[in-house]
């Protein structure tokens, strides 16, 4: 198995990072709107971080909105974090590895597609946005196709090469909820006749 950072970098050289914004964007969209509703927007507006953001498409989503002060996106694939800045020089974007980085100040809002199945501690990472990356009350929103209930999902780390967590729906409700997370909307975004949807979770911060 190679690491997702490495794999995510070759796609996006060559230029898949455009189709996983064609093929997430539906269910991006049915997440931020749940999300929106519980963010707590100040007079400034409303502060995000998109965790695994790829080419930015996520944030720059975001940062179109008049309450949106700011977005950051942060990503370990290097060539990801180089075609967000291609794309949007004035945007912010960070090549890290997610579960060592801290944002210099907490945000209002916390969103993820798609990437945290692929992180070594799932929980640890679930802690440490809720302690490091968010403020109190803050929103933890993502999304996940690869969950067990999706029989599509099942032989996707054999084809792609890369580890990948299967948990079931109530194991990642529990994963949230054992982080110290509220969990507000649980819902699958996007639901198709011939796919079962993309798993969200939309959480408040304690």
């Amino acid at each position: 198995m190679r690491p997702a950072t490495e794999v995510f970098s070759e796609w996006a050289q060559i230029g898949k990072d455009v189709g996983m914004e064609n093929g997430h964007s539906a269910a991006v969209s049915e997440i931020i709107h749940s999300a929106m509703a519980h963010v707590e927007i100040s007079e400034s507006g409303f502060s995000a971080i998109d965790a695994g953001c790829g080419n930015g498409w996520a944030i720059r989503l975001l940062a179109q909105r008049d309450d949106c002060v700011s977005a950051i996106g942060v990503d370990g694939a290097p060539m990801m974090i180089a075609n967000a800045k291609q794309i949007d020089p004035g945007g912010i974007y960070i090549q890290a590895d997610l579960e060592n980085w801290t944002p210099s100040k907490p945000v209002d809002l916390v969103h993820s597609m798609e990437v945290i199945y692929y992180l070594k501690d799932i929980p640890g990472f679930l802690s440490k946005i809720r302690d490091e990356w968010l403020k109190k009350g803050g929103v933890l929103a993502f999304g996940i196709d690869h969950y067990f209930e999706n029989l599509s999902c099942h032989d996707w780390a054999e084809k792609v090469g890369v580890q990948m967590a299967m948990y079931s729906e109530l194991e990642w409700r529990e994963m949230v909820e054992n982080a110290g997370f509220e969990i507000v909307d649980f819902f699958r975004a996007a639901k198709g006749e011939n796919w079962a949807g993309t798993l969200a979770i939309v959480a408040l911060a304690p």
